[in-house]
């Protein structure tokens, strides 16, 4: 049996057994590579540790969920520079799994199965997951919430609807965002007669009152940062130029998640042969509302914002959209599972699923030596946060505890260094809240700054503000590191400077 006649034999069969080998197989191989792949943070993860380690309810540009994550995760591991790729599977592999398990219910066995194995032909599963970051995070929280409201709604069972609302709050503690998904389930509840039924049960209820009480402490936060973030989004939603057309900005939007979703047609296009018309019954009235709000609610929601007020969607912010795709192209446009249609999609699969590894390694390999702007992954943080710390031991003999700067170099230092100092964010006190200005005063810390980490070359010196706040600082000579690649790309070059600490009477 050839292994196209094993995986058709197993789709069908045992399909329980083919989803934990895939899922595995996923898990396995999207830490490891990137781990080997990356011998750097990339700036998502450097800034989400900063944060972590102040344990805080909020931070100027997210909740705190990806922060709490990986505090955690460096509390078990330490420098484990593996366990951020790591998170962002297990991410990836719950969200498969409540897809799997929301298609076993909708279509059955075979067909659920399907329904989530064509998510690995979406970009957001494979090419960009390893930079585990609140997008990646929504990932399973939306396809939990997805699989608790179905559930719910079908049953009516009390424990569903206590997990739809811990998902939602969940997924709130990620990102804001996810109230777009909560809003599209709340329009199939009321789009369809079985979910305006279940209104007349304590059960909706509950969900909302669970969400509620669970998201008060950031709600808190909230107020008392003026909403900080929501400061930061406003600032994030860029228009397009004036000369834009409507067409012109939707199209836009429209491409890049045509690009971000080939991989998952190819794929689908294996399974049809229009000689074997489908014998499986449609699904239920109310699985075809659900599924059809679930998968295109979001993308139709932020298509019209674009269109009607000019706003740049990020495609990275549509990271979590397409958790039910699959399962609606499994749902409603029936494809053949006769074997030699599941052997066929065996192998577009497998294919898809390679491509993803080849094109991420070749991307984080190759790109420094075809392209002028360098990395972050090769960016030699390590190096940088040892030289600085080892020389303020020497200089103080006294453990570093603050480093001062852009998240990026500042995060660097923090994250590598034995001492794990704290970060104090441009030297804003309103966005780096965990800062005591008296303590950073007499312990002293290290100011640090790109003089060209990517782009051009700035001059070695402090910022207005940070020669206000810190008079007594001393520049240093810019150190000049060389990148961790082959290529012969521009060295990295940092300027810093010493606040010394206040000596005692």
């Amino acid at each position: 049996m050839t292994s196209t006649q094993k995986f058709s034999h197993y789709l069908t069969a045992k399909p329980e057994r083919l989803f934990w080998a895939f899922a595995l197989t996923h898990l396995v191989l999207w830490t490891l590579v990137p781990s080997l792949a990356c011998p750097n943070l990339p700036l998502d993860v450097v800034e989400g540790y900063a944060w972590g380690k102040e344990w805080l309810l909020g931070t100027h540009k997210h909740p705190p969920m990806q922060a709490w994550i990986l505090e955690t995760l460096y509390t078990l591991t330490g420098h484990g520079r593996w366990a951020p790729y790591l998170a962002s599977q297990v991410a990836v592999v719950t969200a498969f799994w409540a897809v799997w398990q929301t298609g076993r219910r909708i279509a059955g066995e075979t067909e659920g199965l399907i329904g989530a194995m064509l998510l690995e032909g979406v970009i957001y599963y494979n090419f960009t997951s390893p930079e585990f970051n609140p997008n990646v995070l929504q990932l399973p929280f939306w396809a939990l919430a997805g699989w608790s409201f179905h559930k719910a709604v079908k049953d009516n069972k009390i424990a569903d609807w206590f997990l739809l609302g811990l998902w939602a709050a969940a997924g709130m503690y990620t990102k804001y965002s996810t109230a777009l998904f909560l809003m599209m389930l709340a329009a199939s509840l009321f789009a369809h007669r079985d979910g305006r039924k279940r209104l007349t049960s304590v059960g909706p209820y509950l969900s909302v009152t669970i969400a509620i009480l669970l998201f008060l402490p950031h709600l808190s936060w909230l107020i008392n940062n003026h909403f900080l973030p929501m400061q930061y989004a406003m600032g994030r939603f860029e228009r397009y130029p004036e000369h834009y057309t409507a067409l012109i900005t939707t199209s836009l939007m429209v491409a890049g998640q045509f690009l971000a979703l080939i991989f998952m047609m190819l794929a689908m296009v294996a399974l049809y042969d229009r000689r074997r018309a489908p014998s499986r019954k449609p699904a239920a009235s109310f699985d075809r509302i659900f599924l059809s709000f679930a998968a295109f609610g979001p993308f139709a929601a932020t298509f019209v914002l674009s269109l009607v007020f000019g706003y740049h969607i990020r495609d990275m912010w549509e990271t979590p959209f397409w958790n039910f795709l699959g399962l609606w192209i499994v749902v409603f446009l029936r494809p053949s599972l006769q074997p030699q249609d599941l052997r066929r999609f065996a192998l577009a699969w497998a294919l898809v699923f390679a491509t993803g590894l080849v094109l991420f390694l070749a991307n984080e390999v190759l790109s420094p030596f075809v392209t002028t702007k360098p990395k972050r992954t090769i960016f030699p943080g390590k190096h940088l946060s040892h030289l600085l710390t080892d020389t303020w031991h020497d200089r103080f003999h006294t453990p570093l505890t603050y480093v001062v700067g852009d998240t990026w170099p500042a995060g660097n230092v923090a994250w590598y260094s034995g001492d794990r100092p704290h970060v104090y964010i441009d030297g804003n006190a309103e966005i780096s809240p965990w800062i005591d200005a008296a303590d950073l005063k007499r312990s002293g810390g290290i100011i640090v700054w790109c003089m060209r980490c990517g782009g051009q070359l700035v001059p070695n010196t402090l910022t207005p503000e940070l020669q206000k706040e810190f008079p007594q600082a001393q520049i240093q000579e810019p150190l000049t590191l060389d990148r961790i690649t082959y290529a012969q790309v521009p060295p990295a070059i940092v300027g810093w400077a010493i606040v010394p600490p206040q000596t005692n009477p």
